[in-house]
């Protein structure tokens, strides 16, 4: 599969994946909302690229301004805020619907999301080693495409599965 065949095959799962998102049994919660548009954010970016252009604009600022040799030292940083901030946001809807009694469907779903977002924020970092393991070519395809793939299969196996009742 050619790249751009990818990149339009991951487009279309994203929307798919949106559409039963949202769909969530004809419940059109706060929460189902903002999945929904995450899942099309990141579609969109994977349309249009704005991630890759941000970074080129950080760079060139890098480089202009002489700080690009330090650019290590603030992807990591900036890779230890994003895995932060996920992992906060996951604590805060934990705790907020712990008290709901959420279904499993529901956590799992929004896990993965949570999942997909901190590859996406990890990718988008572009260290060199993991460009260089996610360029790796697995089964005839980047293994960058299949974990995104996998990711999003996952979110849409937990949108799509009927629902499990709590006892």
């Amino acid at each position: 599969m050619s790249p751009e065949l990818a990149r339009i095959f991951t487009i279309a799962i994203y929307l798919l994946t949106t559409l039963v998102w949202l769909r969530d049994g004809g419940n059109w919660g706060r929460r189902s909302i903002l999945g929904g548009g995450v899942l099309l954010l990141a579609a969109t970016d994977r349309y249009f690229g704005f991630s890759h252009v941000f970074c080129d604009f950080l760079r060139e600022i890098a480089l202009k301004q002489g700080w690009y040799e330090a650019r290590r030292w603030l992807q990591s940083i900036a890779a230890f805020l994003i895995i932060t901030g996920i992992v906060a946001i996951a604590f805060m809807y934990a705790m907020a619907t712990s008290r709901k009694q959420p279904s499993l469907r529901i956590s799992a779903r929004a896990i993965f999301l949570l999942v997909l977002l901190v590859y996406c924020g990890l990718r988008a970092l572009s260290n060199h080693f993991i460009d260089a393991w996610l360029a790796f070519i697995f089964v005839g395809q980047r293994i960058s495409w299949i974990i995104e793939w996998l990711l999003l299969g996952i979110i849409f196996w937990c949108c799509y599965r009927p629902v499990l009742h709590d006892r």
